[in-house]
Parts: structure tokens; C-alpha cells; sequence
């Protein structure tokens, strides 16, 4: 692990869990300090609310909202 670096632990479950380490490598950002397990990361504190946007964008784009 990177010493000078604080982490956030996030829990999720298992394809976010890839979402995330794909936006890791595709942005370059290696805001991944450690995968823990299939469904625990620790990232960079200060990409958290970067991840958090990201996760949204995505969740907007693939779940189907029927008009009422």
C-alpha cells in the first residue's frame, strides 16, 4: 500500500465492484489503492465523490425509468 495516501474502504457488491476497477484503468486515475476482495476496495479518499459521479452517471444510463 501507498504510505502517503489516505483510503476510503468501500463495500459493494461484485459488478460494482468491477465497475469501478474498469473506471479506475480505462481513466488512469489509479484511484484503486488496494482490492481487498470481490466486494471490498480501498480508494484514494479524495476521488470519492469522483466515483460517486461516475457510479450515478452510469446507474442513469443503464436502468430503465417506464414513463408514467
Amino acid at each position: 500500500m501507498d504510505g502517503g495516501r489516505s483510503g476510503v474502504l468501500v463495500t459493494t457488491d461484485i459488478p460494482t465492484t468491477q465497475f469501478i476497477l474498469d473506471l479506475n484503468e480505462k481513466t488512469k486515475k489509479e484511484f484503486v489503492i488496494e482490492q481487498l476482495d470481490a466486494t471490498h476496495l480501498f480508494v484514494d479518499a479524495l476521488f470519492v465523490d469522483f466515483i460517486k459521479a461516475k457510479l450515478h452517471q452510469h446507474m442513469e444510463d443503464v436502468v430503465f425509468t417506464p414513463a408514467t
